[in-house]
């Protein structure tokens, strides 16, 4: 049964471009009494760096920015309130910083369809 929730969640990603494999994770019961619920799942995820989206080589980094920020605002907020210095920043660094956290936001998109799967 839990192998048939993975999949199923892995599918609801796949199908929504949701870049994170949840397969090889455990869907266990936190107690008896509850379910293993989309924050579990959410917890699971970071705590394995499944969110973590790595854009390499500049020209990939820079297509993802121009599509996604442009003006680079979000992406250098984002790298400001993580602590990276100004002489550390590269276009791949903040492509990747960017689609990670588009990935988080995506799952929590995701909440009600996540949550539908796990109760079964």
């Amino acid at each position: 049964m839990i192998l048939i929730k993975r999949q199923e969640i892995q599918n609801l990603f796949n199908l929504n471009n949701l870049e994170v494999d949840v397969l090889n994770l455990s869907f266990e019961k936190t107690d008896e009494n509850s379910y293993f619920d989309h924050i579990d799942l959410f917890d699971s995820i970071q705590s394995e760096n499944g969110f973590i989206v790595e854009i390499i080589y500049y020209h990939n980094a820079i297509k993802y920015l121009q599509e996604f920020d442009a003006s680079l605002n979000e992406s250098l907020e984002l790298a400001v309130e993580l602590g990276y210095e100004l002489n550390s920043i590269n276009s791949e660094l903040l492509a990747s910083l960017l689609a990670s956290k588009y990935n988080e936001e995506k799952f929590w998109e995701l909440e009600e369809e996540i949550n539908l799967i796990l109760k079964k």
